[in-house]
């Protein structure tokens, strides 16, 4: 995310066992997962705009996330890290070229690489 644009682009990680059905329905039920936080809106990256996927690697998968500040950007990586604990599928979070993968690791280790990358974001850093 940016300060100008407010949003993060996400994708779910494909695994080597999971095909494209299976990679839009986990994309879609973190999406709902989402939706349910206080942010603007959760969209999923249409295949013909692939240039809002740069560094996604596919669109398949693909959610864009509009912000209503830095509160929510901070439940958006909570939930992101929680659902990826849960249901065992890493996530790929971008801002610009920086990117944040959460994963099923410990909470801890998480919110480790999540503060990590926010610090990464301050102005200056």
């Amino acid at each position: 995310m940016t300060v100008a644009d407010d949003a993060v682009r996400l994708a779910v990680v494909r695994d080597a066992d999971v095909d494209d059905g299976e990679l839009a329905k986990l994309a879609q039920l973190l999406g709902d997962e989402l939706r349910r936080l206080d942010v603007e809106r959760v969209a999923k990256i249409p295949a013909d705009e692939p240039e809002r996927a740069k560094g996604l690697g596919e669109v398949i998968g693909a959610l864009e996330v509009h912000l209503g500040g830095v509160a929510s950007l901070l439940s958006v990586l909570a939930a992101i890290g929680s659902w990826a604990r849960r249901t065992r599928h890493s996530v790929e979070i971008h801002d610009g070229d920086r990117k944040l993968i959460l994963s099923n690791v410990s909470a801890e280790q998480q919110e480790r690489l999540i503060q990590d990358w926010l610090a990464g974001r301050a102005p200056g850093a």
